[in-house]
């Protein structure tokens, strides 16, 4: 399933699957001035809370026009599955991110 934020308000993703060949999240049409030579994660971030991940998005990254916005709420086995899979000496919001952007399941 591919799932298009048109936008940014915070939606339920519910039984969001990680993985290869499993969801993903459009949010190329909501980024300002983004391109490949620019830091993605300036642009989009994680939250996790009582196993449920929350998308962030900043719409311009660093530039400063816009702040940051709740996006998506990641629900669901698998979601729960990988936050739990995340050690404690490691930063589950950056692990977690990094293994979407690595799948390609967010498209930006």
């Amino acid at each position: 399933m591919v799932y298009v934020a048109l936008q940014v308000l915070l939606c339920p993703f519910t039984d969001f699957e990680f993985g290869e060949a499993s969801d993903l999240i459009d949010v190329s049409d909501l980024l300002i001035n983004y391109s490949e030579t620019k830091d993605i994660e300036a642009y989009v971030s994680l939250k996790v809370e009582n196993n449920q991940l929350t998308l962030t998005i900043d719409r311009d990254g660093a530039e400063g026009k816009y702040a940051a916005q709740d996006l998506l709420l990641l629900q669901g086995d698998s979601v729960k599955a990988a936050i739990n899979g995340v050690t404690a000496s490691q930063d589950a919001k950056d692990v977690l991110l990094d293994q979407l952007l690595n799948n390609n399941q967010i498209l930006y």
